[in-house]
C-alpha cells in the first residue's frame, strides 16, 4: 500500500518459478490457444466465476431462484474493495460488508461479528463502494449468520452459504422454526397444521418441492428456502378442494341410519367435519366430496364459506326419540391454573354423565392456563349445560366453544 493508499502487487520468484510460469505446460497451453494476455486474463476470471456458481448452485433446490440468482450476477456491474492487505475482491454492487466476508471465506461469513471499512467502524448493512479496503472481525464465540442478513445482502454465493449453515448447522433447530412458522400462519387464517397436512396433501407438496419427508419441509421453512405462505397456499387449495383430512369418523358416521337429511333424503354417506365438530342443535349445511360422501359442516364453518357453492347442499337432523348418538364438541378453558381447570372440568363432565375424548393444555403470553377439551356428548343443549357450569367457579375465567383443538 503505497503512502497516499493506492494499493499494488509485486510478484517475486526464483529462477525456476518464473520458467514454470513462462514456459510450463499451463503456459504452454494458454500459448498454444493463440490467446492475448488480456483473453487469457478474462478467460481465467470466468473459470473462478463459474466455480463459485457451481459451489452454490448445489445449495440451491429451488431452480426459479437459482435462475433469478444467476441473472443477477451475469448481468451485473462489479464492485471493487481490497482486503488490508491489497488482494481485490469483486462484489456486486451496493454489496455490504457480509457480502465482502463471504467473498473471503465461508468461515469467515459465519464467524463475522463486525466490520471496518477504510479503517472507521461500520454497521453490517453499510454499503461499499469502490476502492475500499474492508477489515472483517470475527469471533469464536459467534453462534453463526443471522437470517436478518438474508434480507439485505446482494452476492447470490453469500446468501447460499448462509443458507447452507442453516441446513446443514442447525437442522433441529430449523424443523423447530418451521414448525411454529407454519402453526401459527395457519391458526391465523383459522386453521390448523394437523388438519391441513395429511398424507395426500404432502404427497402433493413433496412433488411439487421435492421434499423427501415432513422434517424436511418444516426445515426448508425454518431456514427460509422456501416461504410459509408457499406452503399454506399449496395446503389450503388442496384442503377446500377435498377436505380429506377434516373428516373424522365418529359413532354415527358413515351410512347414515337417520341421525342427518341430506337435501331431504336420508340413506347417504355421511361423515361429520372435525374442523367444526357439529352437534345435533347446530345448524348444518352438507358439503359433497368427491367419492367420500358427504361431509357435514356447522352452517357458520370458515372453511364452507370459501368453496364452491355448487357443492353444498341443505342439510337438518334427524335423531331418533331415545338414541344416545355420541358427537364430540372441542371448548376452551381459559382458568387460574391447569390444576383447576382439569379439576373442575373432570368434575362436571362426570356430574353431566359426560365423557372426556381428548385434552390439551398450555400457558398463554398472559401466564393464564389454557385448557381444550374435546367433549363426548348428544346434543348442543348439553353443550350449552356444560359451559354454563364450568363458569359457577370463581377459578375459571372464560368457557367456550372452540372449532377444533389447537
Amino acid at each position: 500500500m503505497t503512502e497516499f493508499g493506492q494499493p499494488f502487487e509485486i510478484q517475486i520468484r526464483t529462477e525456476e518459478m518464473h520458467r514454470v510460469a513462462e514456459f510450463g505446460i499451463a503456459a504452454h497451453w494458454k500459448y498454444k490457444e493463440g490467446k492475448t494476455e488480456e483473453a487469457n486474463t478474462n478467460f481465467e476470471n470466468r473459470l473462478a466465476w463459474l466455480r463459485e456458481v457451481m459451489e452454490w448452485q448445489g445449495t440451491v433446490k429451488d431452480s426459479t431462484e437459482f435462475i433469478d440468482a444467476l441473472k443477477t450476477e451475469l448481468y451485473s456491474h462489479e464492485l471493487l474493495v481490497f482486503t488490508p492487505r491489497g488482494k481485490v475482491i469483486s462484489l456486486p454492487p451496493e454489496a455490504t460488508p457480509i457480502d465482502f466476508a463471504y467473498a473471503i471465506h465461508s468461515e469467515v461469513g459465519n464467524r463475522c461479528t463486525g466490520a471496518r471499512v477504510n479503517s472507521k467502524m461500520v454497521p453490517l448493512t453499510a454499503t461499499l463502494q469502490t476502492g475500499d479496503v474492508v477489515e472483517i472481525i470475527t469471533s469464536p464465540n459467534s453462534k453463526g449468520p443471522s437470517r436478518d442478513w438474508l434480507k439485505f445482502i446482494k452476492s447470490s454465493s453469500a446468501k447460499a452459504k448462509i443458507k447452507q449453515f442453516y441446513k446443514n448447522e442447525l437442522k433441529d433447530e430449523n424443523i423447530r422454526i418451521g414448525q411454529l412458522k407454519l402453526d401459527d400462519e395457519a391458526k391465523k387464517k383459522g386453521y390448523t397444521m394437523s388438519t391441513l397436512l395429511t398424507d395426500e396433501s404432502f404427497k402433493r407438496l413433496a412433488e411439487r418441492f421435492s421434499f423427501g419427508a415432513v422434517e424436511e419441509m418444516y426445515a426448508a421453512v425454518g431456514y427460509g428456502s422456501i416461504s410459509v405462505g408457499q406452503i399454506l397456499f399449496k395446503l389450503i387449495d388442496y384442503y377446500k378442494k377435498e377436505m380429506p383430512k377434516a373428516v373424522e369418523v365418529r359413532v354415527g358416521a358413515g351410512r347414515n341410519t337417520g341421525g342427518v337429511l341430506i337435501n331431504g333424503q336420508a340413506g347417504l354417506l355421511v361423515r361429520f367435519a372435525g374442523c367444526c365438530s357439529p352437534v345435533p342443535g347446530d345448524e348444518i349445511v352438507g358439503f359433497t366430496t368427491r367419492g367420500r360422501g358427504v361431509v357435514v359442516h356447522r352452517a357458520d364453518c370458515k372453511n364452507v364459506k370459501s368453496v364452491d357453492k355448487e357443492r353444498i347442499l341443505p342439510a337438518s337432523w334427524q335423531i331418533e326419540a331415545g338414541a344416545r348418538q355420541r358427537f364430540n364438541a372441542n371448548i376452551s378453558i381459559r382458568a387460574t391454573d391447569q390444576g383447576a381447570a382439569l379439576s373442575v372440568l373432570s368434575s362436571v363432565v362426570s356430574e353431566l354423565k359426560l365423557s372426556i375424548t381428548a385434552v390439551s393444555g398450555r400457558i398463554d403470553k398472559n401466564q393464564d392456563a389454557v385448557l381444550e377439551a374435546s367433549i363426548a356428548l348428544t346434543d348442543v343443549s348439553e353443550v350449552d349445560m356444560l359451559v354454563k357450569k364450568l363458569k359457577i367457579d370463581k377459578r375459571i375465567y372464560d368457557v367456550h366453544r372452540i372449532t377444533a383443538l389447537s
